[in-house]
């Protein structure tokens, strides 16, 4: 039988993932990152310890689970170095060693907290592999990368590690290489790379010692694990949205399926769920796939049982051209909550926060993205919380506004459907990053009819479902009455949703062709009161603020009833 081929980066740190592959089995090459990449793509490998930003581009790759060479802050192996300041650098020499490395710089030095610090018209060009460090000096810049960045000149004393960066900005570990290879690998070869893994692991200490081993066991990081699968999530979103890598999906390979029976294996990850256990991304796509809707809003509500009252805030919109006379009008009507519409500055938006709380109210909804500048002067000023629309290359965002003192509420907008990995993964995104609240808007065809292959309010249901049971550390699971109705939110109460969300303020479409709905309070307090449940004012804060300002006839719970 012929061997297996492999492909390795030769630098120190693949040694814990390749030097223990059984040498009967597997015939190993051995090269600099850009050439392992070209071996995988010419198909002279079969599978191949290689760098992120080839695996998203050269072709239809998928990424074996368990290892991966990262690191969680400084990786000591990869750097930026000069002779001088980043404020005084002309021109960045990007070694094309690693394209990994190389997209990692260009993202930093755009986008990154080197943004601010270079000149805007800083030179980038790309130089053949090893040849950066030569041609660096006085003020010009290089990237290094592998084992010559364990030995640099001493003239380089402006040594910035791409890593310790990476972390820093995003608060995720760096992935510089996985293993990966085409769809149809068989099953076995995953199984003993990941075996000969934890056996170079384990192995470290006892083949290294001083600087070497502390290397390998400190700056990099082996786990492929949920925010090591984040990081790399990132850093695929935003390499992709510059044109530096072929696509954002990162794809992996399908677990085997499980012998024991599905039924019996949904039914046990369904009570796991609804005990509010983490359930494993495997374990939610088995969910997601296989256990029927009726089963899914069953544990949902489980999750759920001992809430008897449902939340809901009043508001208005305050157009931001208008804000004296919209926050009076809010503020008759009874509002304390308010959503600002219309474009402005800055110093509008702060303004108009500051007046909403001298009055008492709050403003919702600001984006996130879009007052990322501005999260501590709003804090200051009375706001509570901002909205995050489901991003990878923004969810870091999420820790400053946390440590700006605001709450956050993730929003997923969906106006097709989503395939299921890509669902998975953007519910991960959510769970990450732990916010208050989430809330799925799914756009609707407008009309009574939906067209085939288009989302349906039972998707939207069967989605806010999941969602309870796969995010078990988000307080508040919210509906979307402006974006489904309030008859889609009402029913979305059976299913674990336990605010109605913003009642009074209605939605602007993405697109032509898309329903819109103007969730009124009498509708919405109606909607939660026949249901037998107590219908709860709140603030933004998710505060209670006290029971409904509609009067209806008392509805006796079901268990009442039948007594009678």
């Amino acid at each position: 039988m012929s061997k297996i081929r492999v492909g390795s980066v030769r630098y120190l740190n693949a040694w814990p993932l390749s030097s223990q592959l059984d040498p009967e089995r597997f015939e190993v090459v051995f090269d600099h990152p850009r050439r392992i990449a070209e071996l995988l793509a010419t198909g002279e490998v079969d599978v191949a310890l290689a760098p992120v930003a080839a695996v998203l581009t050269d072709g239809d790759y998928r990424i074996a689970p368990g290892w991966c060479i990262g690191a969680e802050g400084a990786v000591d192996s990869v750097f930026l170095v000069a002779e001088t300041a980043p404020e005084q650098w002309t021109e960045v020499l990007l070694d094309e060693t690693s394209r990994t490395s190389l997209t990692l710089a260009r993202l930093l030095l755009t986008e990154g907290p080197l943004a601010s610090r270079v000149a805007p018209g800083l030179t980038m060009r790309q130089v053949a592999p090893g040849t950066g460090p030569a041609q660096a000096g006085g003020t010009v810049a290089s990237l290094v990368i592998g084992d010559e960045a364990l030995a640099l000149d001493d003239r380089f004393t402006v040594r910035l590690d791409l890593a310790e960066l990476w972390t820093a900005w995003t608060g995720k570990p760096f992935v510089f290489a996985v293993w990966a290879g085409r769809k149809d690998l068989p099953r076995h070869i995953l199984d003993e790379l990941r075996a000969a893994g934890e056996r170079g692991h384990a192995k470290v200490p006892l083949h290294f010692a001083g600087d070497e081993r502390d290397y390998l066991t400190k700056s990099i990081r082996y786990a492929l694990d949920e925010p090591a699968l984040i990081g790399l999530r990132w850093y695929a979103s935003m390499a992709y949205r510059q044109g530096l890598v072929g696509t954002e999906h990162v794809r992996f390979y399908e677990p085997d399926a499980v012998c024991k029976p599905v039924g019996a294996q949904v039914d046990a990850l369904l009570g796991k769920a609804a005990d509010g256990e983490r359930l494993t991304e495997a374990e939610g796509m088995v969910l997601w796939q296989d256990a029927p809707t009726a089963e899914l809003a069953t544990a949902a509500r489980l999750r759920v049982a001992d809430i008897t009252r449902a939340s809901y805030a009043v508001g208005a919109p305050v157009d931001l051209a208008n804000v004296t006379e919209g926050l009076a009008a809010a503020a008759e009507a009874g509002c304390t909550v308010v959503r600002l519409t219309g474009t402005g500055s800055d110093a509008a938006l702060i303004a108009a926060v500051q007046a909403a709380s001298a009055m008492g109210m709050q403003v919702t909804g600001l984006d996130l993205v879009r007052v990322k500048a501005i999260l501590g002067q709003l804090g200051a000023a009375g706001l509570a919380s901002v909205t995050w629309s489901v991003a990878p290359d923004t969810a870091w965002l999420c820790a400053e506004a946390v440590e700006a003192g605001l709450a956050v509420d993730a929003v997923s907008t969906f106006t097709g459907p989503v395939d299921d990995g890509g669902w998975l993964a953007h519910l991960q995104l959510v769970r990450m990053a732990a916010p208050r609240s989430y809330r799925i808007d799914t756009w609707l065809p407008e009309g009574a009819l939906v067209e085939p292959g288009s989302l349906t309010t039972l998707d939207w249901l069967r989605m806010n479902a999941f969602a309870r049971l796969f995010l078990p550390s988000v307080d508040h699971l919210v509906a979307s009455p402006a974006v489904v109705g309030i008859e889609a939110s009402q029913t979305a109460l059976f299913y674990g949703v336990d605010d109605l969300g913003l009642l009074g303020v209605p939605m602007q479409a993405p697109a032509e062709g898309l329903a819109t709905f103007e969730p009124t309070l009498s509708a919405g307090e109606r909607a939660i009161h026949i249901l037998g449940m107590e219908p709860v004012r709140r603030d933004d804060r998710f505060e209670a603020l006290g029971g409904p300002l509609s009067t209806f006839r008392r509805v006796r719970p079901v268990a009442e009833r039948a007594t009678l």
